[in-house]
């Protein structure tokens, strides 16, 4: 990958560290909380070390991952969510079967969100916009993999651009249903102060009018 696409990439998870941030403080995450967690710089430096994984899936260790994301690589929470990423992230690039490689993703997801969570101490009260970031990054786990599916069949000999397509649908619907209205409704207004909103048209515009 390029500097300039390597750079896009970053930008745009740090912007998605940013949405996640306004939202958690929206739907009810305690104001400490989201204030204790670097969301753009962790979400930045995980889009470095994403594109590090794509050439060598076993490059990093967990606790090399972590001290790559500017975390304390003395914290067990965050060094175990590193090594289940790293697992996950093998586990979708060598899955056989649809169903497995969108499992992989989901974990990816969801350990990716504990890289962010058990930087803050733990608090009962966060419980539930926790939970509500966890099916957000899923789902939207599974939206970039319906709009990069033909970029990932490159990646995933094994599957076709349409099992792609189809496996990343029918996972966007099941997952993005747990979400509530009103989550949905902050991503919405956290995307637009980003300026994401516009990007995600104009990908979608790009998936489907390009060859």
């Amino acid at each position: 990958m390029d500097k300039l696409k390597a750079y896009k990439h970053a930008k745009l998870y740090s912007d998605g560290g940013q949405i996640l941030a306004d939202t958690a403080k929206s739907i009810g995450m305690n104001a400490d909380t989201v204030a204790s967690i670097e969301w753009r710089k962790t979400m930045y430096n995980l889009a470095l070390a994403d594109d590090i994984s794509e050439i060598d899936p076993t490059y990093f260790r967990p606790e090399t991952l972590v001290d790559r994301l500017g975390l304390d690589a003395q914290n067990q929470q965050l060094v175990v969510s590193s090594a289940i990423l790293l697992r996950a992230n093998i586990r979708s690039q060598n899955a056989d079967t649809i169903k497995e490689h969108f499992y992989a993703r989901a974990d990816e997801a969801t350990q990716s969100l504990n890289l962010l969570r058990y930087q803050a101490q733990p608090n009962p009260r966060d419980t539930y916009a926790w939970c509500q970031l966890n099916h957000l990054a899923i789902s939207c786990t599974y939206l970039d993999s319906l709009l990069d599916a033909k970029q990932d069949a490159e990646s995933l000999p094994q599957f076709s651009v349409s099992e792609l397509c189809t496996g990343a649908l029918m996972a966007f619907c099941r997952t993005s249903r747990l979400v509530r209205h009103k989550t949905w409704s902050e991503v919405y207004k956290a995307s637009g102060d980003v300026g994401l909103n516009r990007r995600i048209i104009g990908k979608i515009a790009r998936s489907v009018l390009l060859p």
